[in-house]
């Protein structure tokens, strides 16, 4: 019998954990009885990729500020667009 001392490839997970709330009365008189007042719920990720992205080409923050701007230009244009609308169709007195 040989053993080998390569490690085992196992896919590797990334768990995210969230505390969550009972979701019925029976679980919350439960969960208040035993003390635990809210519920692990966990999320496995695989990693898969992760190395790539994280090795890859940074993100310019100029090219990100000037996005947010233009974004933030379109959503002012929407506001106003919509405030003269509704400035020259008032809606009917009740």
């Amino acid at each position: 019998m040989t053993t080998s001392s390569m490690p085992c490839a196992r896919p590797r997970l990334l768990a995210i954990v969230f505390k969550a709330p009972p979701q019925d009365q029976a679980a919350a008189q439960a969960a208040a009885q035993s003390g635990k007042l809210s519920q692990d719920i966990q999320l496995p990720l695989g990693t898969d990729g992760l190395a790539s992205t994280l090795d890859g080409k940074p993100l310019d923050p100029q090219a990100i500020a000037n996005e947010q701007k233009k974004l933030q230009d379109q959503l002012q244009q929407a506001a106003e667009k919509a405030r003269q609308q509704l400035n020259a169709n008032p809606a009917p007195a009740q």
